[in-house]
């Protein structure tokens, strides 16, 4: 009879880590703690931590999920394909030069080309802004107890938690530090199209921003707003490509993502981003680079 029980366990824990699906910055959740909410919806963390959306008047609470959040690091394949394809591959950074908080960042993110021999992965690329300097990469630490980001959107290509497959899509994403992830409507994009990125502090010291992205042909578009007295303050902000398990530079598109018209603000005053390069892997993996062309323009090339 113990046997038999032990065989149950065993299966019962299986199943669950196969409900497990890989998001953002190496974040591993069960797929009950994935919400889809309306584009236009505001979130709010309440003063006991929990989550509630409001939309057009209706309010819906968010429950805690109720399994432990993952850093695939901790779990990955460590040999063989899509081993080395863990975390943010290259990415530019630029610190609020008082440590003061951002207030704005925006920017025009171009689609790049489809990758000519995608079969499996994720790709996400992204602006965004967090409040400590921590970057999800391969054996690095866990981030602060405290950390938070605040990401417009992710580009992604591939299967995420937000949907999608081998085709490039938009949408905002608010990750959670108890309830999982909450991520607005899902809109497919293609190469050349343009993406208007957004956000915007609600008032300066203020715990609410607008996240957004917006399809420049179309005007369709996918943001939240979101409050949590942790959001105050974020004094970095960041250009990035994030991958999970490619299975090589095929998988990669073969022209560069721009990031153009970067506009960043802190006190009401208009910034110009000393943007600094890096790449977790010297020499990288397939010749992937940040490229800083100027305050306002920046490229990532593969």
């Amino acid at each position: 009879m113990k046997i038999f029980f032990l065989i149950f366990l065993i299966l019962f824990a299986f199943a669950i880590e196969q409900d497990y699906v890989i998001g953002p910055h190496g974040i591993s959740v069960h797929k009950s703690c994935v919400h889809h909410v309306t584009s236009g919806s505001h979130v709010r963390t309440l003063d006991d931590g929990s989550i509630i959306v409001e939309y057009k008047g209706d309010i819906k609470p968010i429950p805690k999920c109720e399994y432990p959040y993952k850093f695939i690091r901790n779990n990955k394949r460590e040999k063989g394909v899509g081993a080395d394809f863990y975390g943010w591959q290259v990415w530019a950074t630029y610190e609020e030069p008082n440590q003061k908080s951002f207030d704005v960042f925006t920017d025009i993110m171009t689609i790049p080309s489809n990758p000519p021999g995608f079969e499996d992965g994720i790709i996400y690329l992204f602006p965004g802004l967090q409040n400590y300097d921590w970057i999800p990469t391969d054996n690095g630490p866990d981030p602060p107890d405290d950390f938070d980001i605040i990401q417009v959107i992710f580009l992604q290509y591939g299967e995420t938690p937000a949907g999608g497959g081998n085709y490039w899509a938009v949408a905002s994403w608010y990750v959670t530090v108890y309830s999982g992830y909450l991520v607005a409507d899902l809109l497919p994009v293609s190469p050349g199209n343009k993406i208007i990125c957004n956000m915007t502090h609600l008032g300066q010291g203020s715990e609410k921003w607008f996240i957004g992205a917006t399809v420049e042909s179309t005007g369709r578009t996918s943001n939240l707003e979101v409050s949590k007295p942790r959001l105050v303050s974020q004094s970095w902000a960041y250009i990035a490509l994030e991958t999970y398990y490619l299975d090589g530079c095929d998988s990669y598109p073969q022209t560069p993502i721009t990031f153009t018209s970067n506009k960043l603000f802190a006190e009401n005053k208009n910034l110009t981003p000393n943007w600094v390069a890096h790449a977790q892997h010297n020499p990288t993996n397939c010749g992937e680079k940040a490229n800083i062309q100027s305050p306002d323009s920046v490229s990532i090339s593969f």
